[in-house]
């Protein structure tokens, strides 16, 4: 019996289209895993160096955007709010591709087109956020006005908090306060997958995101710290 529900589970990611890779636990996170909406193209992975306290992520895949995604994911089932920081540098996949992206996500599950929010960085160092409401829906989906978007941010301190359903993007200016980006309501149903993720926006190519001194912890109110980017 137990090895019939272990087919069964297997078969089920398959048909979602979610890849399992052979990482188990990594750091504070509980796995890591592939998610393939049939354009991934290479297969990425992820490790841990507890010297540096660093995750190194490498993705393929054509985007996280559209009716479905196709990346490479660390993460951690979670219930409630929390915030989840970051100093977060992205690199690799070709030099012609601006839209590589390391990501701090919060996804409903692990189908590519699964309701989800994140962070963003770019090679460039743009820094944004961006959304997907309804699953499996191309036109739910939503990402930070352009006018709002800092750049330079390859490398720097980032923030994303979950709050009921509202959902924050901020970063670490030089002065030590953080900075609000964006701010958009994601409706999820508790539990969900938090965690890391890079995408090379190309399919079959490698891009590469590391994550230093990551936090992941339950969130409190920081609305006090805050300075609104403009």
């Amino acid at each position: 019996m137990k090895k019939t529900g272990v087919f069964i589970s297997i078969l089920s990611l398959a048909f979602t289209g979610a890849v399992l890779s052979a990482n188990a636990q990594i750091g504070i996170f509980e796995g890591s895993m592939d998610i393939d909406n049939g354009r991934l193209g290479a297969a990425g992975s992820a490790s841990y160096d507890a010297a540096t306290d660093t995750y190194t992520v490498n993705g393929s895949g054509d985007d996280v955007w559209n009716e479905a995604d196709a990346f490479h994911f660390v993460y951690k089932q979670w219930n409630g709010d929390f915030v989840l920081e970051a100093t977060v540098g992205v690199s690799g996949g070709l030099a012609t591709q601006d839209w590589i992206k390391a990501m701090l996500m919060a996804r409903q599950d692990l189908t590519p087109g699964a309701v989800n929010t994140c962070t963003r960085v770019r090679r460039d160092g743009q820094y944004s956020m961006q959304w997907r409401t309804v699953a499996n829906d191309t036109n739910s989906k939503g990402s930070t006005a352009s006018d709002k978007r800092p750049v330079g941010l390859n490398g720097a301190r980032h923030r994303f908090e979950r709050v009921g359903n509202t959902f924050n993007c901020l970063y670490l200016d030089a002065n030590g306060n953080w900075v609000l980006v964006d701010s958009h309501d994601v409706p999820m149903t508790d539990p969900i997958y938090v965690g890391l993720g890079v995408t090379a926006h190309d399919t079959g190519q490698i891009a590469t995101g590391t994550f230093t001194n990551v936090v992941l912890k339950g969130a409190q109110s920081a609305a006090s710290d805050w300075q609104l980017y403009k």
